[in-house]
């Protein structure tokens, strides 16, 4: 999937706009234009994108105008992920599942989606967001069955967005994406 990028950190930015403009000269020729007028510069490169319309666009970028990212950064334009008119809470919700759809697959955005769309789920992983939790302190604070606890905790781990480990002879959980506590305190704010 990231084949392209190493090539791409070798490559001086010489040999790159010669690239470009090789191929807007090829594209000349193919459409058979009297001049080749287009000039351009390379501005990012990404190995995924997603076009709506022009103008409303996603990429998952490995380098915009120079600037190399370790973890390829989500750039977004015109799409509702970063509209104003759409409410804070589900900007931030739109951006994880266009992070999701980006770096996995469709199985990962349909158990993201499952995750976060249960009230109870959220409600957990605001508790965990402040401190790691062991299902016997999610049963006083929810007031919930263990069984009920767990089966939430199994759905949210599955997704990614907690982990469990031994502690002694309890399971304790955490949050494993720092990104969410950000949504969840404006989720939070929505709630109360």
């Amino acid at each position: 999937m990231t084949s392209d990028v190493p090539y791409f950190q070798f490559v001086l930015p010489v040999r790159q706009y010669k690239v470009i403009d090789k191929s807007f000269e090829n594209l000349a020729k193919y459409v058979n234009a009297y001049e080749q007028k287009m000039y351009m510069k390379r501005e990012a490169i990404a190995n995924k994108g997603i076009w709506v319309a022009k103008k409303r666009y996603m990429m998952n970028v490995f380098d915009e105008e120079g600037v190399r990212y370790d973890i390829p950064k989500l750039k977004i334009m015109g799409v509702e992920a970063v509209k104003s008119s759409t409410p804070e809470v589900c900007r931030g919700k739109i951006k994880d599942a266009i992070r999701v759809i980006m770096n996995q697959n469709e199985d990962d955005l349909v158990k993201f989606v499952n995750a976060v769309a249960n009230k109870k789920r959220l409600i957990i992983i605001n508790i965990l967001k402040k401190k790691d939790r062991c299902v016997c302190e999610l049963e006083a604070v929810l007031d919930e069955s263990q069984p009920a606890i767990s089966h939430h905790l199994k759905i949210l781990e599955n997704a990614g967005l907690i982990r469990g480990w031994k502690k002694g002879k309890f399971t304790h959980y955490d949050i494993v994406n720092e990104q969410i506590i950000s949504y969840l305190n404006t989720l939070n704010q929505k709630l109360t």
